[in-house]
């Protein structure tokens, strides 16, 4: 069914909102039988907590969200601060298994990519497919956050696409400036005035498992007025 997104606004000039990954059961469509069938996909998940509110007053979270809630920002005026000033704590809760794929030819990254009736990865029967880092598919379920047409800057912790955050309880990874565990928070500077106003959106952007993500829906529009 088509329904329409949640839309959620500034408190105080301010949208602070927190997003769970999980894994989760979702009706899907399946044209061979016209008929809605569960399918684990990947979702976001939105918590009461932060600093928000449902834009026409009324509202109820729905999770999972696919895609994501619609976030509806303000930018700034000539010369002053005062535009919207989003957050975002992203949790990553995806299972830990399959979370550290390294790109190997014998290795089936994906679904989206089965693997030949020999078990081996049958990436090179598509010759549009690089088999090497970092084009191949990997991290399936390791995640950041873009804020897709956003004039901010791409250091952390604004729009940090050189994230990669890992599932909770990641044994094997240490924590660095570019490789997180669990959770993150972004905190991008207010939407100045030279900001384009109009549709914007937000998705996954880790280099390896974004097309896997973003099918599955995590991804929501933003809305930027002037």
């Amino acid at each position: 069914a088509l329904v329409q997104p949640v839309e959620i606004c500034p408190k105080d000039g301010v949208l602070s909102a927190s997003f769970r990954v999980e894994m989760q059961s979702a009706p899907v469509y399946d044209p061979p039988t016209n008929t809605l069938i569960p399918l684990p996909v990947r979702t976001y998940n939105l918590d009461q907590t932060g600093s928000w509110r449902f834009c026409r007053g009324q509202g109820s979270i729905q999770n999972p969200m696919i895609p994501g809630p619609t976030l509806r920002l303000r930018k700034g005026t000539p010369g002053n601060a005062d535009g919207t000033q989003l957050g975002l704590t992203l949790t990553n809760r995806l299972p830990v298994d399959g979370s550290n794929h390294a790109c190997n030819p014998a290795i089936n990254y994906s679904a989206t990519v089965p693997a030949r009736p020999d078990g081996t990865c049958n990436l090179a029967d598509f010759p549009f497919l690089a088999t090497e880092w970092p084009a191949c598919f990997h991290g399936d379920n390791v995640t950041n956050m873009h804020f897709h047409g956003f004039h901010i800057s791409p250091q952390p912790p604004q729009d940090f696409v050189l994230l990669s955050l890992y599932p909770e309880g990641t044994p094997h990874v240490t924590p660095t400036p570019t490789e997180q565990v669990g959770r993150y928070q972004f905190t991008l500077d207010p939407i100045p005035y030279t900001q384009a106003e109009g549709t914007h959106w937000y998705h996954p952007h880790k280099h390896g498992s974004t097309p896997l993500q973003v099918t599955n829906g995590m991804a929501g529009a933003v809305l930027i007025a002037g």
